[in-house]
Protein backbone atom coordinates (compact mmCIF):
# COMPACT_ATOMS: atom_id res chain seq x y z
CA UNK A 1 0.00 0.00 0.00
CA UNK A 2 1.39 3.26 -1.12
CA UNK A 3 1.27 6.54 1.21
CA UNK A 4 -1.62 7.63 -1.43
CA UNK A 5 -4.23 4.40 -0.81
CA UNK A 6 -2.60 4.81 3.22
CA UNK A 7 -3.60 8.66 3.21
CA UNK A 8 -7.00 7.86 1.49
CA UNK A 9 -8.08 5.09 3.80
CA UNK A 10 -7.29 7.40 6.81
CA UNK A 11 -9.80 10.62 5.54
CA UNK A 12 -12.15 7.63 4.59
CA UNK A 13 -12.14 6.45 8.02
CA UNK A 14 -12.16 10.11 9.40
CA UNK A 15 -15.58 11.09 7.63
CA UNK A 16 -17.04 7.96 8.06
CA UNK A 17 -16.60 8.85 12.13
CA UNK A 18 -17.35 12.23 11.50
CA UNK A 19 -20.50 11.58 9.89
CA UNK A 20 -21.16 8.80 12.21
CA UNK A 21 -20.89 11.73 15.02
CA UNK A 22 -22.89 14.16 13.03
CA UNK A 23 -26.11 11.31 12.29
CA UNK A 24 -26.34 10.62 16.43
CA UNK A 25 -25.84 14.36 17.60
CA UNK A 26 -28.74 14.88 14.68
CA UNK A 27 -30.63 12.20 16.27
CA UNK A 28 -30.16 13.37 19.84
CA UNK A 29 -31.13 17.11 19.08
CA UNK A 30 -34.34 15.74 17.59
CA UNK A 31 -35.48 13.41 20.18
CA UNK A 32 -35.13 16.29 22.23
CA UNK A 33 -37.40 18.69 20.38
CA UNK A 34 -34.96 20.84 19.20
CA UNK A 35 -33.85 21.12 15.35
CA UNK A 36 -31.26 18.15 13.91
CA UNK A 37 -29.67 20.81 11.31
CA UNK A 38 -28.76 22.97 14.51
CA UNK A 39 -25.51 20.52 14.79
CA UNK A 40 -24.11 21.57 11.42
CA UNK A 41 -23.84 25.21 12.44
CA UNK A 42 -21.03 26.32 15.13
CA UNK A 43 -21.64 27.92 17.88
CA UNK A 44 -25.36 27.81 17.55
CA UNK A 45 -25.02 23.87 18.11
CA UNK A 46 -23.36 24.62 21.60
CA UNK A 47 -26.34 27.02 22.71
CA UNK A 48 -28.66 24.91 21.72
CA UNK A 49 -27.31 21.36 24.05
CA UNK A 50 -27.24 24.09 26.17
CA UNK A 51 -31.09 24.49 26.25
CA UNK A 52 -31.20 20.87 26.52
CA UNK A 53 -29.50 20.01 29.30
CA UNK A 54 -31.21 23.21 30.92
CA UNK A 55 -27.64 24.73 31.40
CA UNK A 56 -27.30 28.65 31.65
CA UNK A 57 -26.32 29.95 28.12
CA UNK A 58 -23.87 32.11 30.30
CA UNK A 59 -21.71 28.88 30.63
CA UNK A 60 -21.43 28.60 26.50
CA UNK A 61 -20.55 32.74 26.57
CA UNK A 62 -17.83 31.81 29.23
CA UNK A 63 -15.95 29.36 27.30
CA UNK A 64 -16.08 31.18 24.17
CA UNK A 65 -14.17 33.89 26.73
CA UNK A 66 -11.56 30.84 27.60
CA UNK A 67 -11.13 30.01 23.94
CA UNK A 68 -9.82 34.00 24.11
CA UNK A 69 -7.83 33.19 27.02
CA UNK A 70 -6.09 30.35 25.69
CA UNK A 71 -5.23 31.95 22.33
CA UNK A 72 -3.43 35.13 24.07
CA UNK A 73 -1.61 32.71 26.60
CA UNK A 74 -0.35 30.51 23.72
CA UNK A 75 1.31 33.76 21.88
CA UNK A 76 2.75 35.06 25.20
CA UNK A 77 3.89 31.23 26.20
CA UNK A 78 2.41 31.27 29.20
CA UNK A 79 1.93 27.70 29.68
CA UNK A 80 0.62 26.94 32.66
CA UNK A 81 -2.57 29.12 32.18
CA UNK A 82 -2.61 27.33 29.40
CA UNK A 83 -3.08 24.15 31.68
CA UNK A 84 -5.51 26.08 33.86
CA UNK A 85 -7.59 26.72 31.14
CA UNK A 86 -8.14 23.12 29.74
CA UNK A 87 -8.40 21.69 32.82
CA UNK A 88 -11.22 23.87 33.47
CA UNK A 89 -12.88 22.39 29.85
CA UNK A 90 -12.18 18.87 31.21
CA UNK A 91 -13.98 19.75 34.15
CA UNK A 92 -16.31 21.60 31.97
CA UNK A 93 -16.50 18.78 29.10
CA UNK A 94 -17.71 16.07 32.30
CA UNK A 95 -20.79 18.22 33.46
CA UNK A 96 -22.01 18.05 29.36
CA UNK A 97 -21.44 14.43 29.01
CA UNK A 98 -22.93 13.59 32.61
CA UNK A 99 -25.32 15.80 31.95
CA UNK A 100 -26.28 14.30 28.86
CA UNK A 101 -26.68 11.11 29.45
CA UNK A 102 -29.19 12.16 32.37
CA UNK A 103 -31.32 14.05 30.36
CA UNK A 104 -31.80 11.04 27.70
CA UNK A 105 -32.56 8.68 30.95
CA UNK A 106 -28.60 6.54 30.44
CA UNK A 107 -26.85 5.20 33.47
CA UNK A 108 -24.68 7.88 34.09
CA UNK A 109 -21.93 6.29 36.74
CA UNK A 110 -18.52 7.33 36.97
CA UNK A 111 -17.35 4.13 34.28
CA UNK A 112 -20.40 5.10 32.34
CA UNK A 113 -19.37 8.43 31.90
CA UNK A 114 -15.59 8.32 31.61
CA UNK A 115 -16.00 5.65 28.73
CA UNK A 116 -18.66 8.36 27.34
CA UNK A 117 -16.12 11.29 28.06
CA UNK A 118 -13.13 9.24 26.26
CA UNK A 119 -14.83 7.67 23.25
CA UNK A 120 -17.47 10.23 22.37
CA UNK A 121 -19.07 7.30 19.92
CA UNK A 122 -20.23 5.47 22.58
CA UNK A 123 -22.06 8.57 24.01
CA UNK A 124 -23.92 9.01 20.61
CA UNK A 125 -24.50 5.78 20.18
CA UNK A 126 -25.99 5.13 23.62
CA UNK A 127 -27.70 8.55 23.16
CA UNK A 128 -28.64 9.06 19.63
CA UNK A 129 -28.73 5.85 17.83
CA UNK A 130 -31.05 3.64 21.18
CA UNK A 131 -34.30 3.79 21.86
CA UNK A 132 -33.87 6.28 24.80
CA UNK A 133 -35.99 9.28 25.30
CA UNK A 134 -35.53 12.70 26.22
CA UNK A 135 -36.71 13.10 29.76
CA UNK A 136 -36.18 16.77 30.13
CA UNK A 137 -33.19 19.07 31.58
CA UNK A 138 -31.84 17.82 34.91
CA UNK A 139 -33.19 19.39 37.59
CA UNK A 140 -31.33 22.16 38.68
CA UNK A 141 -29.73 20.68 41.85
CA UNK A 142 -27.71 18.78 38.96
CA UNK A 143 -26.20 21.50 37.85
CA UNK A 144 -23.07 23.00 39.53
CA UNK A 145 -23.70 26.54 40.29
CA UNK A 146 -20.98 28.62 39.70
CA UNK A 147 -21.99 32.38 40.58
CA UNK A 148 -19.78 33.84 37.97
CA UNK A 149 -21.54 31.50 35.40
CA UNK A 150 -25.19 32.98 35.78
CA UNK A 151 -28.31 32.30 37.34
CA UNK A 152 -28.64 28.92 37.28
CA UNK A 153 -32.24 29.17 36.44
CA UNK A 154 -31.73 30.95 33.18
CA UNK A 155 -31.39 28.60 30.63
CA UNK A 156 -32.06 30.99 27.60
Amino acid sequence: MGMGEALALVYGVNFVLWLWLVIGVWKMFVKAGQPGWAIMVPYYNQIVLHRILGLPIAWFVYSMALNGVIVVAGWLNQEIVMAGVLLVYVVYGWVIVRLSLRAFGQHDSLIATAIAYVVPFVLVYRIGYSRSVYGGPPSHHDVPYLPWFGNKTDTR
